[in-house]
């Protein structure tokens, strides 16, 4: 129990239907002491260098360790680190809200096409490009949604108020999903639509209540 708390050994020992489960704890305790040398590295003037030092330091380890679920989400964070910093979301985001809503939506449909063929480059590169494309898609996704929120009214305020809602709760929805996407004893309450797209649906139904239940205990300790 220790161990899997810790993300040190997790995972099903039978071949159920999805990956090894809490990985991203043994990469939440990893972040920690690692955390102040990326923000250390990362602390230049110049958006170039740092994002020279963000290939360096991506390439590098992606040639010293095969452990994705340590490198993947590294990438991400230095990625995420830098997009604060320079405030690219927000800028890509002024960006495409001058365009036609034609554009964020060519850019998704590219993005999904370009990750489809990028599976042969170097793993460095494509850890690169998985977190560029992550940033487009969030931008353009974004986009579209407060375009469709202007010009269809109601139907656009209600899908920015569900997206809002559930961008809220998505990271004890993160933590959670794991209840019914890799325990075997509640998979087939999950899985029990068969359908792909009814079986997302119904497990994010699932998984709401928790996550509402997590948040507002998460409020009453802050409180204290």
């Amino acid at each position: 129990m220790i161990h899997n708390a810790l993300g040190f050994e997790c995972g099903p020992r039978n071949p159920w239907v999805n990956a090894p489960f809490a990985w991203y704890v043994t990469f939440y305790v990893c972040w920690l002491p690692i955390a102040p040398i990326v923000l250390r590295l990362c602390s230049t003037k110049y958006a170039v260098v740092d994002v020279l030092v963000y290939a360096v330091v991506t390439f590098a380890w992606a040639g010293m360790t095969t452990n994705d679920n340590f490198m993947y989400p590294l990438s991400f964070a230095i990625a995420g680190v830098l997009a604060a910093k320079y405030n690219w979301l927000n800028w890509l985001g002024a960006l495409m809200a001058r365009c036609n809503v034609v554009v964020p939506l060519a850019i998704l449909v590219a993005a999904i096409v370009v990750r489809d063929k990028s599976w042969g480059l170097s793993r460095g590169l494509w850890l690169m490009l998985e977190s560029t494309l992550t940033i487009l898609w969030i931008v353009c996704c974004l986009t579209v949604i407060k375009k469709a929120e202007s010009r269809f009214n109601r139907v656009g305020r209600c899908l920015a108020s569900i997206l809002m809602f559930l961008g809220a709760l998505s990271m004890p929805m993160w933590f959670l999903h794991g209840l019914f996407f890799t325990q075997l004893p509640l998979q087939w309450l999950l899985y029990a639509p068969r359908l792909s797209v009814l079986v997302l649906l119904w497990g994010v139904l699932l998984i709401v209540p928790p996550s509402m239940g997590v948040m507002w205990l998460q409020g009453k300790i802050w409180k204290k």
